[in-house]
């Protein structure tokens, strides 16, 4: 993951709602849920696959880590639910004194798996934003994701990839 600054974010990603109410008040929304019935290792490896392929098709994504910013006990609290690797791999990220932002690029499906872990398992919820698709993911509980977009001809492309995980997107909502 790289670490960028909060103007390079703000040039490169078009939908960035401050919180979600204004998300839902200026950009077109949906939900992102399972059908119902999923077991969770089932749902979660639905999520996996939607936001993988969102990623091979886009290769620019940018998510909020917030990792660096909660308090040592946290941050603990956070790594004792990963493996070593996982864990070791964060910690490097919270050493580097260089990462002043919360936006990291991602480098690689390992790293997005791994932030999106930790928003599936409701321990540290991130935010991601694919620059080119102008379409961001905001990560919630219950396995409920919020997607925003500005594009309305692009609802139907969503929608596809969204099922094609098995996945349904329900309470649209075009601005």
């Amino acid at each position: 993951m790289i670490n960028i600054e909060k103007e390079v974010f703000d040039n490169v990603i078009k939908v960035k709602p401050v919180n979600i109410i204004e998300g839902f008040d200026n950009f077109n929304s949906a939900i992102i849920s399972d059908y119902g019935g999923s077991k969770e290792k089932e749902i979660e490896a639905k999520f996996y696959s939607l936001l993988n392929k969102l990623y091979r098709e886009e290769y620019e994504l940018i998510v909020d880590y917030y990792g660096n910013k909660i308090s040592n006990e946290e941050f603990n609290n956070m790594i004792s639910n990963l493996n070593e690797d996982e864990a070791e791999f964060l910690n490097r990220i919270r050493e580097d004194k260089n990462n002043n932002s919360v936006y990291f690029k991602i480098e690689n499906v390992e790293e997005l798996n791994l932030l999106l872990k930790l928003s599936l398992r409701s321990i540290l919820f991130s935010t991601f934003y694919f620059s080119k698709e102008k379409l961001t993911i905001w990560s919630n509980y219950d396995y409920k994701f919020v997607i925003f977009f500005s594009e309305e001809r692009s609802l139907e492309k969503y929608k596809m990839l969204v099922e094609e995980c098995d996945l349904v997107l329900k309470d649209i909502n075009i601005i």
